[in-house]
């Protein structure tokens, strides 16, 4: 037993190097994102029994100690509250940016927008009412017919321009997708993102297997797993304990089981899974809910605005006894015989669509509709602001909720200098014990081998 000391003093000087070096790959992680703080285990090595049956030796003889594995403190709640609140900012995000791109196509108020246009075109009729017999009140009524009619159309083009970039075209075949469409970009970073998490999940089994906890590994997954929970609702379960795998569930479509990775393509839009549409469109989390969200917005808009100028066309016609206006899919456009048209104008008519401003006149021509059109656009106009407004209010309300979340697991996995310092000072004083162990030891075994000649 006489070399019993040094071997209890070289594991004790081991373990305490093991825990300086996880210390100094602490202090050294302490910017990096999604690191969590990592800790090497300490614990008694197996004594040498002695049997105390008539023998005055004592029962055991302690053998040192050793370092038993490396863990990572993480906490799981706190993990799956952070992937929900970026999931929920991501929808937000997404529906903020779309919206934004809307207002950006409808710019109001303003000189140059259609309401500005709408008040131009009627003040024409007005003044060729007092005169309808004048050129220029008939030129100036067919240029500011011609001004809104260009206006109404290049914002429904604008609107359709921004819906197909988000979603795509309109296709026979619904399992198809615009693959340059932004639907069709996040499913493929979904995917991505997927295939790393499946890898990752196999790589860790392989090293759980030979008895090492891979925990830098493990943040690596955790922070794909949040960067896919901005882009996705996502459902994460532990497939296996042991092995430490997760199955990854997308808006109730399976994306990862384990060490498998499935794409999820065309399928998706198909109803592969059951329900699986349903639940994305009214899903109020990840981006990709708020692309297709988005895109069901701009029907809205788009079937507003073209109701809008469908009564203008109609009514206008209607009071003129003539088609001054063409309308059709879409789009508003002057008839090619329209100064003709406005050369029969008597002052009555005249009058008759100068006082259209201020009927009701959106859903009926005879002036028992819903809503005036300027009404009826400033609804529009008023009603893409709200949406904008409300994701934008929901937006900020779930980031102070997950900066509240973040700093809480912060506590738990975050990098503390000060402590990682004291820590240090700690492994380093256990260390230098060790080796004055391992000095002490060296001259004893002096003495008795080279000195008692």
């Amino acid at each position: 037993m006489s070399f019993l000391g040094i071997e209890i003093a070289r594991r004790s000087l081991q373990a305490h190097q093991r825990a300086l070096t996880v210390t100094a790959h602490n202090i050294a992680n302490i910017n990096t994102p999604g690191y969590s703080r990592q800790a090497a285990v300490f614990q008694t090595t197996s004594p040498i029994s002695y049997p105390s049956v008539g023998t005055p030796k004592p029962g055991q003889i302690g053998t040192g100690m050793m370092n038993t594995e490396i863990i990572r403190y993480r906490d799981v709640y706190l993990d799956r509250q952070v992937r929900e609140a970026k999931s929920a900012i991501g929808y937000a995000d997404g529906m903020e940016t779309a919206l934004q791109r809307v207002e950006a196509v409808i710019p109001e108020p303003s000189e140059f927008g259609i309401q500005a246009m709408l008040g131009s075109f009627f003040s024409a009729w007005h003044y060729l009412a007092q005169d309808p017999e004048n050129p220029g009140s008939r030129a100036a009524v067919k240029g500011a017919a011609e001004m809104l009619a260009n206006s109404f159309s290049m914002v429904h083009d604008s609107l359709t321009s921004v819906k197909v970039d988000l979603v795509g075209v309109e296709m026979d075949d619904p399992s198809e997708v615009d693959p340059q469409s932004l639907f069709a970009q996040q499913l493929r970073d979904i995917n991505a993102i997927g295939k790393q998490i499946s890898e990752l999940n196999w790589e860790s089994a392989y090293q759980r297997t030979a008895g090492t906890n891979p925990n830098d590994l493990m943040d690596r997954r955790d922070r794909l797993l949040e960067q896919l929970a901005t882009l996705a609702d996502v459902t994460v379960t532990v497939s296996s304990i042991d092995l430490n795998l997760v199955s990854v569930d997308v808006y109730g479509v399976q994306l990862v089981d384990g060490t498998q990775y499935r794409e999820i393509g065309n399928g998706f839009v198909e109803l592969e899974a059951e329900d699986a549409r349903e639940s994305l469109i009214g899903n109020t989390r990840g981006s990709l809910a708020a692309t297709v969200a988005a895109a069901e917005n701009i029907d809205g808009y788009l079937e507003m605005l073209e109701t809008l100028m469908g009564s203008l066309a109609d009514v206008v016609n209607d009071r003129l006894n003539a088609e001054f206006f063409v309308y059709g899919e879409g789009r508003l456009a002057l008839n090619e015989e329209a100064m003709d048209a406005l050369k029969q104008v008597t002052a009555t008519q005249a009058w008759s669509v100068a006082q259209v401003r201020e009927q009701r006149v959106v859903g009926d021509v005879h002036g028992d509709g819903q809503s005036t059109l300027d009404g009826y656009y400033r609804e529009l106009v008023t009603g893409i602001g709200a949406d904008l407004a409300t994701t934008m209010r929901g937006r900020d309300n779930v980031q102070a909720i997950l900066g509240q979340i973040e700093l809480l697991r912060e506590s738990v996995s975050g990098v503390n200098l000060d402590e990682e310092l004291t820590r240090m000072m700690q492994y380093q004083y256990g260390y230098q014990a060790a080796a004055r162990v391992v000095t002490m030891m060296d001259e004893l075994l002096d003495t008795l081998i080279n000195r008692m000649m």
